[in-house]
């Protein structure tokens, strides 16, 4: 699963439908557009992951750009696991 919240932790949006399969060192993107405003400044994603077994752990990172007039920005930060 993996569900964006906003800062009120109002579910947006919901990205996937069904169950998907990765194979091993696979990656899905998803995108938030520039002009989506009803995260708001504390929008989040939580992402609910199954291995075949406890060893499993996925990379999870997010990914920011964007830009000011002629100023461009960039961060990245990783997941952090929910229990």
């Amino acid at each position: 699963k993996i569900d964006y919240y906003s800062t009120d932790g109002d579910l947006v949006k919901s990205y996937l439908t069904e169950t998907i399969e990765l194979p091993a060192m696979a990656t899905l993107n998803y995108i938030v557009e520039k002009e989506e405003d009803k995260g708001g400044s504390g929008a989040k994603f939580i992402i609910e992951v199954e291995g075949v077994d406890e060893t499993v752990k996925p990379v999870i990172e997010a990914v920011m750009i964007g830009n000011f007039s002629n100023k461009g920005f960039a961060f990245s930060t990783q997941g952090t696991p929910v229990l």
